[in-house]
């Protein structure tokens, strides 16, 4: 007599479900009876394998009321369909229209509590989708910046670059203009550019209003404003006359934030004066809310007629290219037609100041101007990258909804038995993976609230300014979720919700019903392959090809980033702090024109130098101080020509220099080592013979295989007569251009024979940052009117050289990072999974002999030939997508081999030690137990 299996339900439970039934349709009965009460006996086994005795009671309760309840709503409904045969057709429709929205509230609610009744998966999958659509929502607003926003000026379709252009050895590059050209583009008759303005970048040093402080300005010409396009919020803007360099024009117009911040904010501000550079101007205008120049970090404009206060004799030096030049169409003139004008100006400029490299114009417009080449690279790859992530995080949730469809397919067959479309069906799942999309959405636009103010944060200098202009093209406080960023995420929301969520509903929907409720779980494994292939180990194998791109592109911009921070400085960078500070002003400003004043701007410049060196060098915790006129990492302030002393045609011209005149300790302090020859020392001043001190790259270029020791160059913009100087030493390459930067040469000239802007130099001997308020109160001590400015670390320098590919390494870094993990999660999951199902088979195995390791192979076959198919297509991906980084690589192949085996070799490792720890389970299966459980 056989005994009645214990996790089967009694017989009592059975005629229960039987008398529900009889409140179905007869139709329904007959042909899904047997099949209904199959599904009951399964669900009951598998609640008794979980819960006790109490808790199964109430569910068998709850599995008999919903088989009424679902009975006597199929039956409501089919008298409602009969009635409304007899309604007009309005009435009709309104119900049917009802009828849909209930059933879409009602698998709504069902998706709730489906996902209310898993919470750890729905916060995994919550999770996922936030990391998924967060950085893509980042990527976005980078992108938006980079690529999507046009010049926030109105009609800025008229608005053009004027260029100048100088020509040498058949290689055109954009100049900036000298005064006296911009002078000639002023007069030139029926000019098709009008109006047009110059501007020069430069700092102003502001007295009276609290410490003195350096504020970034613009020195413009009269139409400035006019080209801008913007009311000005308060006063007026520069008139025609307040160009002359020889009136008294000292007026000012001040930017909004700095009316608001130093001047009250009142309409009283207008005529004030403020002190700038120890002149008083007066405040005649306030610039447009938000303006801050063309060239994006102004404060301050002042017209041409004031230039004597910053930078004497300027205006009319022809050699000296220090304006950029922008205007506005005319009223129907095309960009063809002005740029055509301009050539015919510039071959007037040419013939009019001859040069060996010869000048030409042309306008470019601003749309095509308002972009940062590299940003743009680099905001379109980030894209890129953050799209591979929000792949990958859908394939792997697709991957855990499939499994979780897989669980549920008893579920779904008894709705098709009781009447439910497939449709219907489809929907359910739509709006269960719509709801975890949403909530992943919003989680993700708060995860990128966060991303963008630190992408802002960290966003590079090189990523700033436009190509070839004097204009910021880029403004990284847009990196901000306005209307668009809200748009796109919604948009990548919803995209998300169907990639995760359809798959899985038209595989799991299209079962043949009464084969699952028939066979049970075992169905499922069968039947959700397609074409033989499991979908969940096609999503998988898609994740680690994915991982294994975004790794690889971690490889290659690691190793950039590795190569750039080797570069020898040649100097000792650690504990230096680098600044900027403004002349005093008892010392007179440097006037060309003036010989006399000339001199004594260089005796006092260097005599404030060397009282500030006495009383820094004075504080414990400071070795020294050094002075020059170019900042290290930055720029040269003067690229002069140079002509070289040749023993048979005497003086030749050899190209261009950068002139770097410095403090007797400059080479010591930091470190350069004297490779020839001799540094400077005090008796190296005006009352001496003019020297300079060459670069290694200077010495080999203008005097290859020779001792370039006694021999003479001449660089000019020196005092009368000393233009030529003797070479007394050759000191090691310095990064002044950047590690990535070719060598440049450079001309050392003491600070005691030539001057120019000051930049410092401290070593410390602990932390730099802890000397700063240390040198700021000396400083203020020793000369009030004097201000520091740009200070730093030169570490901070030096990691910012490379600023723009550490970004992308480290956001590359992130997001390879989360897609790794993802392949790993997915592919436990997976494996897991198939353990859970197979594990009859697995006990059959094992209860006919098969040992541990065997069994532990036959499970990891699978997910290892997954991950070498996913590691081949990844590698091809790679070696096709790698190509995209060509413009952020330094000495490293695209193609690195060892890159693309190591990528490979680690995604490889991860996924089969995730692969491992599920299928262990497999070894540990009691076959007796898994036989019980199946009978």
């Amino acid at each position: 007599m056989s005994r009645r299996n214990p996790h089967e339900p009694s017989a009592f439970w059975l005629w229960l479900v039987r008398g529900a039934l009889l409140f179905h349709p007869s139709r329904l009965r007959t042909e899904y009876g047997m099949e209904i009460e199959d599904v009951f006996r399964a669900r009951v086994r598998d609640a008794r394998r979980v819960t006790g005795v109490g808790k199964l009671l109430v569910f068998q309760l709850r599995e008999v009321k919903g088989l009424i309840r679902t009975g006597l709503k199929t039956r409501w409904e089919g008298r409602a369909a009969g009635a409304a045969s007899v309604n007009p057709p309005g009435g009709q429709h309104n119900r049917e229209k009802n009828g849909i929205m209930d059933g879409t509230f009602a698998d709504l609610r069902l998706a709730l509590r489906g996902l209310r009744k898993a919470p750890g998966f729905t916060v995994s999958a919550v999770a996922i989708l936030t990391l998924g659509i967060g950085a893509n929502v980042t990527a976005f607003s980078a992108l938006k910046v980079a690529v999507l926003t046009a010049p926030p000026f109105p009609e800025a379709e008229q608005l053009v670059s004027v260029d100048l252009t100088r020509t040498e050895n058949n290689t055109e590059r954009v100049s900036r203009w000298a005064y006296p050209y911009v002078r000639r583009l002023a007069d030139w008759p029926e000019r098709l550019v009008d109006p047009v303005a110059s501007y020069r970048h430069g700092v102003a040093t502001l007295t009276g209003i609290g410490p003195a402080s350096q504020l970034a300005t613009e020195v413009v010409s009269p139409g400035y404003f006019d080209v801008v396009g913007y009311p000005l919020a308060l006063g007026r803007g520069f008139r025609g006359e307040e160009a002359d360099p020889s009136g008294p024009y000292r007026v000012v117009v001040v930017s909004h934030s700095f009316w608001q911040s130093r001047l009250g904010g009142e309409p009283s501000a207008l005529g004030r004066d403020i002190e700038l550079n120890g002149e008083a101007f007066e405040v005649v205008g306030v610039a447009p809310r938000g303006f801050s120049g063309f060239g994006g970090s102004a404060s301050l404009w002042v017209p041409l007629g004031s230039y004597a206060v910053f930078q004497p004799g300027v205006l009319q030096q022809a050699g000296n290219h220090v304006a950029w030049v922008v205007g506005r169409l005319r009223p129907g003139a095309t960009v063809a037609a002005a740029d055509a004008q301009m050539e015919v100006l510039g071959q007037a400029i040419a013939a009019e100041w001859p040069r060996p490299d010869s000048y030409g114009a042309g306008v470019r417009p601003f749309t095509e101007l308002w972009t940062n080449p590299n940003a743009r690279k680099a905001s379109m790859l980030l894209a890129f990258a953050a799209g591979l992530v929000l792949l990958v995080a859908c394939a792997n949730l697709a991957g855990l909804l499939f499994t979780r469809a897989r669980r549920r397919v008893r579920e779904g067959a008894v709705r098709r038995a009781l009447g439910a479309s497939r449709w219907r069906l489809v929907r359910s799942y739509l709006l269960e993976s719509l709801t975890l999309a949403a909530l992943g959405g919003a989680a993700g636009i708060a995860l990128a609230v966060w991303g963008t103010s630190l992408l802002a944060a960290a966003w590079p200098d090189q990523f700033l300014q436009g190509s070839n202009t004097g204009l910021r093209v880029i403004d990284p406080e847009g990196l901000a979720l306005d209307a668009r960023v809200m748009a796109f995420a919604l948009l990548i929301s919803a995209f998300a919700a169907l990639l995760i969520g359809l798959i899985p509903a038209l595989r799991i929907s299209s079962f043949n019903i009464t084969d699952h409720l028939k066979e049970g779980a075992g169905a499922a494994g069968r039947r959700t392959r397609l074409a033989g292939v499991d979908p969940q180990i096609v999503l998988v194998g898609a994740q680690v090809s994915l991982a294994l791109m975004l790794l690889v592109g971690v490889g290659l911009m690691g190793s950039t980033v590795g190569r750039l921070l080797g570069v020898d400085e040649g100097f000792e960078p650690d504990r230096l702090l680098s600044f900027e500070f403004s002349t005093p002003q008892a010392v007179p400003r440097l006037d060309p024109r003036d010989e006399a004043m000339w001199r004594s701007h260089i005796v006092l410049s260097a005599q404030f130098d060397d009282r500030f060196q006495q009383r820094l060098s004075a504080i414990p915790g400071i070795e020294g101080i050094a002075f020059s006129s170019g900042a290290i990492l930055k720029h040269f302030e003067a690229v002069l020509g140079v002509r070289i002393e040749d023993s048979e045609s005497g003086m030749t011209d050899a190209g261009s220099v950068g002139a770097v005149p410095v403090s007797d300790n400059y080479f010591d302090l930091l470190g350069i080592p004297i490779v020839r020859g001799r540094a400077f020392d005090q008796s190296d001043g005006l009352r001496g013979p003019p020297v300079v001190v060459l670069s290694q790259t200077a010495a080999s270029r203008y005097f290859p295989n020779q001792d370039p020791i006694g021999k003479r160059v001449t660089t000019f913009f020196a005092l009368p007569g000393r233009e030529t100087a003797e070479v007394v030493g050759v000191v090691g390459d310095v990064i002044y251009t950047g590690p990535d930067q070719e060598r440049w040469p450079v001309a050392y000239y003491s600070l005691r024979d030539r001057s120019g802007p000051r930049y410092a130099t401290v070593r410390t001997t602990g932390d730099p940052n802890e000397a700063i308020r240390l040198i700021q109160d000396e400083l203020y001590a020793l000369d009030p009117t004097v201000a520091m400015r740009n200070v730093t670390t030169m570490n901070r320098l030096i990691a910012g050289s490379i600023g723009d590919r550490r970004v992308i390494f480290w956001l590359l870094t992130i997001f390879a990072t989360i897609t790794v993990l993802l392949a790993a999660v997915g592919t436990w999951g997976v494996v897991a999974y198939s353990v859970a199902d197979r594990q009859r088979e697995l006990g059959l195995r094992i209860a006919l002999g098969a040992q541990g390791t065997r069994v532990l192979r036959f499970v990891l076959r699978r997910s290892t030939i997954t991950a070498l198919i996913g590691v081949v297509i990844g590698l091809a991906g790679a070696w096709a997508g790698s190509r995209v980084l060509e413009a952020f690589l330094w000495n490293t192949s695209a193609h690195d081999p060892r890159v693309f085996l190591g990528g490979a070799a680690l995604l490889f490792a991860v996924v089969l030690g995730a692969s491992y720890l599920p299928a262990r389970r497999a070894v540990r299966v009691d076959p007796v137990e898994v036989l019980r459980a199946a009978e």
